[in-house]
């Protein structure tokens, strides 16, 4: 009788233990959970239609934890990819995506796509924001177009560092990430060459089954919780 109530208690302990385990991890869970909601990992998405072969065509951007009047290489932690890639492209329509952006950080930016017309290496293609020029205009830029385009054309680690140097100096006249997109000019020609289209946001789908797991999770363990509670 004395051995049967031992392993009683033992059975009953261990019952007990795995409940202020269970307990314990459904805590920490509830408590980690708001943060994986809250700080969401996004996609941020641009749609680009180009009208006419292209060469060296790249995505520059920005994105600013501050609003956008302060968002530039001087606001807090931003994020800039200015790159230049050897590419050739037909005519395309396409969406440029930015990976894996916490939803908190980013409150504006600015996007835009350079590049040379496939046809005449040393015309540039470039996205503005709408209204900053208009068709037949004169390049509006201190930085020469011929500069961009031995930039484009060099690819270097100096040519990077200078078409940055390019891009962050005149950021207002690109479009904004949340703004209403823009248009993509061929200087040369006088001549409107694709537009981009306005930027939104989407979930990573990592996230998605990331969070989508912890709830799931967390209704399993609250179900055993709430049976765990008869003894027996």
């Amino acid at each position: 009788m004395r051995v049967l109530r031992a392993e009683f208690i033992i059975h009953k302990m261990d019952r007990f233990s795995l409940r202020r385990n269970c307990n314990i991890f459904l805590l920490v869970l509830m408590m980690w959970l708001p943060h994986v909601l809250s700080a969401e990992s996004i996609n941020v998405l641009t749609p680009v239609t180009v009208t006419i072969p292209t060469r060296y065509l790249n995505d520059a951007w920005i994105l600013c934890t501050a609003p956008i009047a302060s968002c530039d290489a001087n606001s807090p932690i931003p994020l800039i990819s200015v790159d230049i890639q050897a590419s050739s492209y037909p005519a395309f329509s396409d969406v440029d995506v930015i990976h894996n952006v916490n939803s908190n950080l980013l409150k504006s930016g600015y996007i835009t796509f350079i590049g040379l017309d496939a046809s005449a290496l040393d015309d540039v293609v470039i996205g503005l924001r709408d209204g900053f020029v208009n068709v037949g205009d004169p390049w509006p830029f201190a930085f020469a177009e011929s500069r961009v385009a031995a930039d484009l054309l060099a690819g270097d680690s100096a040519a990077m560092a200078d078409l940055r140097v390019f891009f962050l100096s005149d950021l207002t006249a690109f479009p904004q990430i949340f703004g209403t997109g823009g248009t993509l000019y061929r200087f040369s020609s006088a001549s409107i060459v694709g537009a981009i289209g306005p930027t939104v946001v989407t979930p990573e789908p990592s996230t998605v089954a990331l969070t989508a797991l912890a709830l799931l999770t967390l209704v399993i363990l609250s179900r055993r919780g709430k049976r765990g509670l008869v003894i027996y």
